[in-house]
């Protein structure tokens, strides 16, 4: 399976704090990079590789459903996670129709991991019996 590279954007810096912690813990063998702003963000994106991007639904500088928006645009191939600590599925799929998926927080990391590489291995084969 080939390497997988993580976006994950919120403007919590003591949860980016925290998850960079316990990913680095779970040792999973992703490389992940951590944004505290879309700026940051962008940036990432167009100078390193991103399979993934997990991004907070609501950010001081824009909210996450154009974020995700941008990055659907500009990398269709990229699997996109929105999640936001008032989750609404209806509200959500209605505001934000370029996710794959919606999380809620407080996640739990195992758990993140686990559901991430489900949906990357669903992801992936559509890919390639797409392209």
């Amino acid at each position: 399976m080939p390497k997988t590279y993580v976006l994950i954007i919120d403007d919590d810096k003591e949860l980016l704090a925290g998850l960079r912690r316990n990913l680095r813990r779970a040792k999973v063998g992703w490389v992940f990079y951590f944004a505290d702003n879309v700026a940051e963000a962008m940036e990432l994106a167009q100078t390193q590789k991103v399979d993934v991007v997990l991004s907070d639904m609501r950010m001081p500088d824009m909210h996450g459903a154009e974020l995700l928006a941008h990055f659907a645009a500009r990398y269709p191939d990229t699997l996109r996670v929105a999640f936001s600590e008032q989750y609404d599925p209806l509200m959500t799929s209605i505001l934000t129709p370029c996710p794959h998926h919606y999380v809620s927080k407080p996640f739990c990391v195992d758990w993140l991991i686990q559901v991430v590489s489900d949906w990357l291995v669903k992801h992936r084969q559509q890919l390639s019996t797409v392209g």
